[in-house]
């Protein structure tokens, strides 16, 4: 593990059990119409229709390892994507199945992997074009709702330190 002088650092890690399955429409559904969270015009515009265009299909997410890290000072998210190790980004439907299944373990804001200070909970996935998203979750204290939004790499927003994000470690097994 690194050390707390480093700009960002492993934190823990934990096991999504899977494997995780549903339909792209009702994963869409989910993310639109889930009463305690609230996606951002952003994450309505480009997530959702990637999603619903398999919207008959059935979607699968296996169990997989995923690392947490803090972050220790201002950041932008292409500085974070560097020091992350290789191979820590998600594909988009097997991070969503695991923001899920987190949101589910966090109903109206409790405790637990994820962040409810008013921090960021950052994810980063690859798009429909091969560039690499962020995908940041947050807990509203004044909304009592979960906020969820994204932007591309290149725009880059900037963390402050207190922020954590999920890193994929390794997928346990390739569904198919």
């Amino acid at each position: 593990m690194e050390t707390q002088d480093t700009p960002i650092s492993l934190v823990g890690s934990f096991v999504m059990d899977g494997p995780q399955r549903d339909t792209g429409i009702a994963l869409a559904e989910y993310f639109s119409t889930k009463d305690g969270l609230k996606p951002w015009e952003s994450f309505e515009r480009n997530i959702i229709p990637q999603i619903s265009q398999n919207a008959d299909t059935t979607l699968l997410a296996g169990p997989m390892c995923v690392d947490c890290y803090d972050v220790h000072e201002e950041m932008l998210d292409w500085e974070i994507h560097e020091r992350l190790p290789e191979g820590h980004v998600f594909e988009l439907v097997e991070c969503l199945f695991l923001i899920r299944w987190l949101l589910l373990k966090q109903v109206d804001g409790v405790l637990g992997g994820m962040f409810t200070s008013g921090r960021a909970n950052l994810f980063y996935v690859k798009g429909a074009s091969d560039d690499i998203l962020a995908i940041s979750v947050f807990w509203d204290d004044v909304g009592d709702t979960w906020g969820i939004d994204m932007w591309t790499l290149k725009e880059s927003a900037q963390w402050l330190p207190g922020s954590r994000v999920f890193a994929l470690l390794r997928r346990l097994f390739v569904l198919v």
